[in-house]
C-alpha cells in the first residue's frame, strides 16, 4: 500500500519535523508570556497599551479609549477621549490642617465639576460617598468617560497592570506537561493507576482510545486556559 505524504515525511524527516514543531510551541510560549506581562491600564473591560507619547490607548468593538495622565504638584492633570471625543480633567488635592484625609476638587474642560473628601484608610485614601448635583461619585458617569472615583484613584495612585492574568500561567505549564508526559511516555499514567494492581499488563486498545480522546480534551483545555489568559470567567 502506498504511503501517504504525510507518512512519508514522517518516516523520513521525523526528526526535522519534531525540532520544528519544538521550536515553534517555545516560540508561541514565549509571545504568550511577553502578552501576559505586557504594561498598561484596564479600562471598563478594555486593556489599554502604553503609546509612544506616553499616552495609553486601546478599543473594543464599540468604543476606542486614550488616557493621557500628567500628575503635578497637588493635582493631577488627565486627559481622556472616547471615539474621538477628549475631555480635561483636572484632579486638585488638598491636604487637611488637621493632617486626617484631603479635600478633593475636580474640573472638567476647565470648569469646576465637583468637591469632596478623601480619608485615610490603610495607607490609601478613599472618597466619601455622597451625591453632588444628583450624582453619586461612585458611579457618576457621562456615557463612557471615567467617573470622578476612577479620575480620583489615576491621581492618588496611578499604576500599570498586566495584559493578562499571570495566576493562569502556573495552571497553563501544568496542563501542558501533563500533555507532553502523556505523548513522551504513553504507559506512564496507566503504570501509575494500575501499576501495582497488575503484573506485566498492558493497556488495552480501549484505553489507547480514551487516551487519544484525552489528548484531544487536554489541548481543548490550553486553548480555554489561554483565553481565560485575557478574558477570566468570572
Amino acid at each position: 500500500m502506498e504511503q501517504s505524504l504525510w507518512e512519508r515525511l514522517w518516516t523520513n524527516r521525523r526528526r526535522q519535523i519534531l525540532t520544528a514543531a519544538c521550536v515553534l510551541g517555545l516560540v508561541v510560549i514565549a509571545v504568550y508570556i511577553w502578552l501576559i506581562f505586557s504594561p498598561g491600564v484596564r479600562y471598563r473591560g478594555v486593556f489599554l497599551s502604553p503609546q509612544e507619547d506616553g499616552s495609553y490607548a486601546g478599543s473594543s468593538l464599540e468604543y476606542a479609549y486614550r488616557l493621557a495622565i500628567a500628575p503635578g504638584s497637588g493635582e493631577t492633570s488627565i486627559d481622556f477621549t472616547v471615539n474621538g471625543e477628549t475631555r480635561t480633567y483636572r484632579v486638585v488635592r488638598t491636604p487637611r490642617e488637621n493632617g486626617s484625609g484631603e479635600e478633593i476638587s475636580f474640573y472638567r474642560d476647565g470648569e469646576f465639576a465637583a468637591r469632596t473628601d478623601a480619608w485615610p484608610n490603610a495607607g490609601a485614601y478613599f472618597l466619601d460617598v455622597y451625591a453632588i448635583d444628583g450624582y453619586v461619585l461612585e458611579t457618576f458617569s457621562e456615557g463612557n468617560f471615567p467617573t470622578f472615583s476612577q479620575l480620583y484613584e489615576w491621581s492618588a495612585a496611578f499604576q500599570t497592570d498586566t495584559r493578562g492574568y499571570p495566576v493562569f500561567l502556573l495552571l497553563f505549564f501544568l496542563v501542558l506537561a501533563v500533555l507532553i508526559l502523556d505523548i513522551a511516555f504513553p504507559n506512564l499514567f496507566f503504570y501509575l493507576q494500575h501499576g501495582l494492581a497488575v503484573d506485566g499488563g498492558e493497556p488495552s486498545g480501549f484505553y489507547r482510545a480514551g487516551q487519544k480522546l484525552g489528548r484531544v480534551v487536554i489541548a481543548i483545555l490550553l486553548v480555554l486556559i489561554i483565553f481565560w489568559t485575557f478574558y477570566p470567567p468570572v
